[in-house]
């Protein structure tokens, strides 16, 4: 299976948005938290030549400013680096085949929709099979079709060959179902 896809794959055509908030989001409120944490510091600098001392109250700002900022903007980076690569996925694939393990939900959610850890055994054009997990969306109306060892069209990543995800699209018209209604 080494032809070119025909098209953007809906799920993540629904995604992008999702992840593009994700990561503006992230960054805003990092930002936002990095200035908090940098205003403490200039006041606990600033009360170093105080009579009175340091106030605990800026050191305790400044703290939950540096966790906003990490957090946040780890939530930011990640979300920024998923879209990065599922866009490049999406837009230009080495199409391939896999056989699907036992699908795995995760606790991730983009767009009301959960995440599933897919195990794929991906069959390359070239080279030898090997092991992966896709972590994409599992539409509800296959739940009850696929069985272990499905066999499905996966889309790789041209710079990460260990990075795919499930064409649903495309493994429906393989196996002869109409598109999905989702």
């Amino acid at each position: 299976m080494t032809k070119q896809p025909a098209g953007s794959m809906p799920d993540f055509e629904s995604a992008r948005s999702g992840l593009l908030a994700g990561a503006l989001i992230g960054a805003l409120a990092g930002a936002l938290f990095g200035v908090l944490m940098l205003v403490s510091i200039g006041d606990v600098l600033q009360t170093l030549s105080s009579p009175w001392g340091v106030s605990v109250t800026s050191i305790i700002v400044g703290g939950v400013g540096f966790i906003g900022t990490a957090l946040f903007g780890g939530m930011g980076v990640s979300s920024a680096r998923t879209l990065s690569r599922w866009q490049r996925i999406n837009d230009r694939p080495i199409m391939a085949s896999g056989a699907l393990g036992e699908p795995r939900r995760t606790n991730t959610r983009i767009n009301r929709r959960y995440l599933f850890d897919l195990p794929v055994l991906v069959t390359p054009p070239q080279g030898a099979p090997y092991a992966t997990v896709a972590r994409w969306f599992y539409p509800t109306d296959l739940r009850t079709i696929v069985k272990a060892n499905a066999r499905v069209v996966v889309r790789v990543d041209p710079e990460d060959a260990k990075s795919v995800l499930v064409d649903w699209d495309q493994t429906r018209a393989a196996w002869g179902l109409p598109p999905s209604s989702d």
